[in-house]
């Protein structure tokens, strides 16, 4: 799904449409999309994950909703505070959750 030529996420069990920020949300600025490593998948496997900027580079990972617990192994769970960098993907250039935050 696009919009102004950015890729739009719907993720299951959360309402709204997400992009860079949550378009529905009172706090669009701090909600983001934050991607996270799927581990045991045997290539490098990311799911888009909803999360709340904290500072810099500092996110709350959220989607506790979308997580599939016996089918995926996130790298951090949801709760987690995490420290992003910019990578490209498939998809683009996003942001992915590299290591938790202390």
């Amino acid at each position: 799904m696009y919009h102004d030529g950015d890729i739009l996420y719907q993720l299951e069990g959360l309402p709204g449409i997400w992009r860079e920020c949550f378009v529905d949300a009172d706090n669009r600025d701090n909600q983001m999309i934050v991607y996270v490593r799927l581990l045991g998948e045997g290539t490098e496997v990311f799911r888009p994950v909803p999360a709340i900027r904290v500072e810099d580079s500092k996110y709350i990972l959220q989607g506790q909703e979308i997580l599939e617990s016996e089918e995926e192994d996130w790298e951090f769970a949801p709760g987690t505070m995490v420290i992003t960098e910019s990578r490209v993907l498939s998809g683009g250039t996003v942001l992915v959750a590299t290591c938790e935050a202390k």
